[in-house]
C-alpha cells in the first residue's frame, strides 16, 4: 500500500530533516514500546509506554507532495505527551512501522463497535410559533444562530440596537451575563428571554462547559436552546456565504429528509439532507433545519430515524470501512441507502475561472540560519514568506492539491473542472519574479517563500507538518 512505499523511503538522512538528532535516539529506544498500529488511510495511529502509568496517543500522517517538479514527503505528528509533536514517540511509531513490514488498513475499532452493536440500538421519540413582541425596546438581546458551514452552528448572545419598528439593526456586541440576569434582569433583558437564559444554562452545565465558550446548536439540549429563542422573535441566522448577512428566524414546517453518502478527499461521509433543500441540517436530536433565505427551522422527517441519527454519528470513512458500513446497514436497515453505491462522480460540477490568490505574511520564528538577505543565523525574529491558492469560485485549493475535489463553505462537496494550464502560468510566474517553494525548516532558502498549503507549516515546526525531499 501507498503508506507502506513511503515508509520505505523515510531513510536515517530524511529523518534528520524532519527530527532532531537527540529526539532520533531517543525515540530508537521506544520501537518496543509501540502497541498495536492502526492504519487508516495515510496516518498511523498506537499507544506509545512511555514514563507515566498511561500510555500516550500517538498518530503520524505521511503524505508525498509535488511541488515545481520536486517531490516532498510531509510529516504531521501528534501525541498526547507535554511536547505535544515531532517528539521520540513519534519516532518511535514511525520506526515501528518501518520495521514491521506490509501494513494492512483495518477499520477502526469504534467502526467495528458500531457495526456490531447498530441492531442492539435499533431494537429500543413540536415545532413552536412565533411569538412577536407587543412593545419593542431600542436595546435588546438578540439570538444569533451562525452558521460555519460542515461544523455545527454556534449560538450567541447579542446585546443589540433595535430600529424603530423592533427590528435587528445588525450592530451588536456579545454578551454573556445572563447567569446574573436571571437574579436581577436589567432595562434590556425582556420578560421572553428568561426562559432561553434558563436552558442555555442547563445545557452548558450539563455539557460541563462554561459560558465564555461557543456553544453548538447539537443534540436535544441543542435543540431546546434554539426552540426556546425562537418563540422570543428575536433569533437571526447569521448566514457564512452572504458576507455576514442577518435573517429574521422563526419557526417552519417539517420538511422531509434522506440520508445521502458524500465522496470527500479524505474519505465519505454521511449526510442529513432536506427537501426543499436548506442552509444546514443541525446535529441535534431530532434533526432541524435551517434555512437562511426563508428565514425558517424546523425538524427534518425521516421513518427510520433511529437508523438514520446512529448512522450520522459516523466518522469520515475510509474505503477498507465502507464494506463494514455497508453490510451492518443491509442487515439492520436496508431502506437506507448503501455507502458503496454512492460515487464521487455523481458529485456537481463546478465550472468556475481560476483566480490565483498571492498572501503576504510576516510570521513570527523560533530560529533563521544564514540564507538570502538574512546573512546570520536569527533567534526570535520575523520571516517575510507568501501563501499561494487557487480559487474557483468558492471552492479554494493549495498550491500543491492534485485533486478535482472541494469542500464549499456550505459543507457539500463538488468536483471542479480545474484549468492546469492556468495554474501553471500562474505557479511559473512565482518563479520569475524571485519566489520559491520553502522546504525543511532547517534549510530555508528564498527571500520570500511560497508555502504550498499552509503559511506555518514550515516555520512553526513544533506544531505543524514540515517538508523533507523524497527520492523518485
Amino acid at each position: 500500500m501507498e503508506l507502506t512505499r513511503l515508509l520505505s523511503q523515510l531513510d536515517d538522512r530524511m529523518l534528520g530533516e524532519l527530527f532532531s538528532e537527540e529526539t532520533i535516539i531517543r525515540g530508537s529506544g521506544y520501537v518496543s514500546r509501540v502497541g498495536d498500529i492502526e492504519v487508516n488511510g495515510p496516518t498511523l495511529r498506537a499507544l506509545v509506554r512511555g514514563s507515566r502509568p498511561q500510555p500516550y496517543q500517538v498518530s503520524v500522517r505521511l503524505e508525498r507532495r509535488e511541488y515545481f517538479g520536486e517531490r516532498t514527503l510531509e510529516v504531521a505528528s501528534r501525541c498526547s505527551c507535554p511536547v505535544g509533536n515531532r517528539c521520540k514517540h513519534a519516532v518511535g511509531l514511525l520506526l515501528a512501522a518501518k520495521q514491521q513490514g506490509e501494513l494492512i488498513e483495518k477499520p477502526r475499532a469504534e467502526i467495528l463497535r458500531w457495526a456490531q452493536t447498530l441492531g442492539q440500538r435499533l431494537a429500543r421519540d413540536t415545532g413552536a410559533e412565533t411569538k412577536k413582541r407587543s412593545n419593542p425596546v431600542r436595546d435588546a438581546i438578540i439570538f444569533l444562530v451562525a452558521l460555519r458551514g460542515a461544523q455545527a452552528p454556534e449560538f450567541r448572545l447579542l446585546k443589540a440596537r433595535l430600529t424603530r419598528d423592533g427590528a435587528f439593526s445588525g450592530d451588536g456586541q456579545p454578551w454573556f451575563n445572563y447567569e446574573q440576569a436571571l437574579l436581577k434582569p436589567p432595562s434590556f433583558v425582556h420578560e421572553s428571554d428568561l426562559p432561553v437564559f434558563r436552558v442555555l444554562r442547563d445545557a452548558i452545565r450539563k455539557r460541563h462547559s462554561s459560558t465564555f465558550v461557543p456553544f453548538e446548536l447539537r443534540g436535544s439540549d441543542g435543540l431546546g436552546v434554539l426552540r426556546s429563542a425562537l418563540e422570543t422573535g428575536r433569533t437571526y441566522v447569521l448566514d457564512s456565504g452572504a458576507e455576514g448577512t442577518a435573517h429574521l428566524l422563526g419557526a417552519g414546517e417539517p420538511r422531509p429528509g434522506q440520508l445521502e453518502w458524500q465522496t470527500e478527499k479524505l474519505g465519505v461521509r454521511a449526510l442529513l439532507a432536506c427537501t426543499p433543500p436548506a442552509d444546514t441540517v443541525l446535529p441535534t436530536e431530532p434533526p432541524w433545519y435551517v434555512d437562511a433565505a426563508r428565514g425558517q427551522a424546523g425538524e427534518v422527517l425521516h421513518p427510520d430515524r433511529a437508523a438514520l441519527m446512529a448512522v450520522l454519528e459516523l466518522p469520515l470513512l475510509s474505503p477498507a470501512e465502507l464494506p463494514l458500513i455497508a453490510g451492518a446497514l443491509a442487515e439492520v436497515a436496508p431502506a437506507l441507502p448503501s455507502p458503496l453505491g454512492r460515487d464521487a462522480a455523481n458529485l456537481p460540477l463546478l465550472t468556475e475561472p481560476l483566480r490565483p490568490v498571492l498572501q503576504l505574511q510576516s510570521l513570527a520564528v523560533w530560529h533563521v540560519k544564514p540564507h538570502r538577505r538574512y546573512d546570520k543565523a536569527l533567534g526570535h525574529t520575523l520571516y517575510d514568506l507568501a501563501t499561494v491558492s487557487l480559487h474557483y469560485g468558492q471552492a479554494r485549493f493549495a498550491a500543491t492539491d492534485s485533486s478535482d475535489l472541494a469542500t464549499l463553505p456550505s459543507g457539500r462537496a463538488v468536483r471542479v473542472k480545474r484549468d492546469l494550464a492556468a495554474e501553471g502560468r500562474a505557479l511559473a510566474l512565482l518563479s520569475e519574479v524571485g519566489f520559491a517553494p520553502l522546504q525543511a525548516f532547517a534549510r530555508i532558502r528564498p527571500k520570500l517563500g511560497v508555502s504550498p498549503s499552509s503559511q506555518l507549516r514550515t516555520h512553526k515546526a513544533r506544531k505543524t507538518a514540515t517538508s523533507s525531499p523524497v527520492d523518485s
